[in-house]
């Protein structure tokens, strides 16, 4: 019974020393992506009464890879919007009421609220679509910024690819 216990001891410890070993990086911010506004901070707008806007990203590859998707808030903002990440075909992700109509598309990430960030996911690296959906009940066009950003343990991390 010591024997078995010191045996597992022993293969965790290399299992840990291992882990260490393959992660000499910390875990870090490697890549954003900003969805709607613009480098000067002016914040672009999604129609009034349920409109969405899009973008198109391409997610690098990176050691450990995880992405997470945040949703700026306005204070000035009487409209509402959430942030979404979903699948790259994804033309439309509601049909109906929104919130309440169900998604049409596969999602990753959402719905992330103004002044929100998500949890990060692990995603493989690719093509996907951001889409900000504005709530039915916005009586006008609401401000908007997003960014996704990819977090991971990649020391010599090149958006661009090997």
């Amino acid at each position: 019974m010591i024997v078995r216990r010191l045996s597992l001891l022993l293969a965790l410890a290399c299992a840990a020393l291992v882990w260490s070993a393959c992660h000499n990086c910390p875990f870090r911010l490697l890549w954003t992506s900003r969805v709607g506004g613009s480098a000067g901070g002016v914040a672009s707008t999604v129609p009034c009464c349920g409109a969405f806007d899009l973008q198109d990203i391409t997610i690098p590859s990176a050691e450990g890879g995880q992405v997470d998707l945040d949703n700026t808030l306005f204070p000035d903002e009487t409209g509402h919007v959430d942030a979404w990440l979903v699948a790259a075909d994804c033309d439309q992700l509601f049909d109906g009421i929104y919130p309440g109509a169900g998604p049409l598309c596969r999602t990753y990430i959402g719905p992330v609220q103004p002044g929100q960030v998500s949890a990060r996911q692990a995603i493989p690296s690719g093509r996907y679509r951001v889409i900000v959906q504005a709530y039915s009940s916005n009586a006008k066009a609401a401000k908007y910024t997003a960014e996704v950003g990819l977090w991971g343990y990649d020391c010599k991390f090149n958006p661009a690819g090997p």
